[in-house]
């Protein structure tokens, strides 16, 4: 049987077709996928106005405004799926975050010199003042809550 044979115009028209088929489709989902962060961001900025519980309002607004303005960008970038995506912001509260961080792991102990020992408890470590253990607690207090999904941005429960 003999197989059918092509041109070289026709192989070139086909391979731009499924190119073209193939850009669509890509753009499809990365449009869905920035209008299904742009309705999540949407969400969270709702909760936040919604739900204040014991947080300073003016962490609030500037948590609603954080959510707003990634709740924009996302919107934006929908309807313009070929266009780069600029990095998100870090959150509210996310520099007293790492602030807090760096502070725990200057306190902490060197893992290599208590080898011997099964645990460390810095609550009840010597050495430690009452206000390390006092940074320490909010800490271990702010780990807790960051891993609950309470949709919060990172840092934000750490704000003392």
């Amino acid at each position: 049987m003999r197989l059918p044979s092509f041109r070289v115009r026709t192989l070139m028209l086909v391979v731009g077709l499924v190119a073209l088929l193939l850009w669509g489709a890509i753009m499809g989902l990365r449009s869905s996928e920035y209008y299904r962060l742009a309705r999540f961001y949407e969400f969270q900025g709702q909760q936040w106005r919604f739900n204040r519980g014991h947080w300073d309002a003016k962490l609030i607004s500037e948590i609603t405004e954080y959510f707003a303005e990634l709740s924009r960008k996302y919107h934006q970038a929908m309807w313009r799926p070929w266009m780069p995506v600029a990095p998100d912001p870090d959150a509210p509260g996310y520099d007293q975050w790492m602030e807090q961080e760096r502070q725990a792991k200057a306190l902490a102990p060197d893992p290599a010199a208590n080898r011997n020992r099964t645990s460390w408890n810095p609550l009840k470590a010597a050495d430690v003042s009452i206000q390390d253990r006092t940074r320490l607690v909010h800490v271990v207090v702010a780990r807790q809550r960051r891993s609950t999904p309470s949709g919060m941005p990172h840092g934000v429960e750490m704000v003392t």
